[in-house]
């Protein structure tokens, strides 16, 4: 597969994806398969959906699937990621952000933020860091 690069009346230089970063790759192998999902009212599952991508381009992914109008309300978005930066209540609601966390047994449970007390403006990501909602690692510095 190649990708063309172009300025506006100009000649398209086409690259091999292959020699492209891991970040356009990834959006390559993601874009087609999301798009498909918003549009065609599907499910789409994503294990760390965004290793590779720009903070900035990831959020571009969600506000993709808040487009609400129509057909496209149906098509869901299950996506895990590390990256706190997504934890915004201006691209995502409470009820559509939930933290995977382990108890003493190590059994993995989910809690969804809807069950928090949070004003429009809170700082999840910051809070979420200090503990506050439980799901961070627990790490023990090794002597």
């Amino acid at each position: 597969m190649e990708v063309a690069y172009a300025r506006r009346s100009s000649t398209p230089l086409w690259v091999n994806l292959a020699d492209e970063g891991a970040g356009v790759q990834r959006l390559f192998f993601l874009l087609g398969p999301l798009l498909d999902t918003i549009h065609n009212s599907k499910l789409a599952v994503v294990d760390n959906f965004d290793a590779a991508l720009h903070p900035l381009v990831s959020r571009f992914i969600l506000q993709l699937n808040s487009l609400k109008s129509g057909v496209l309300h149906k098509a869901q978005l299950l996506l895990s990621s590390h990256n706190t930066s997504l934890m915004d209540l201006d691209i995502l609601r409470r009820d559509e952000i939930w933290l995977m966390d382990t108890d003493n047994d190590r059994a993995s449970r989910l809690s969804s933020m809807s069950k928090h007390h949070l004003r429009r403006r809170e700082m999840i990501a910051k809070h979420y860091l200090r503990g506050r909602y439980g799901g961070v690692p627990h790490i023990d510095a090794v002597e």
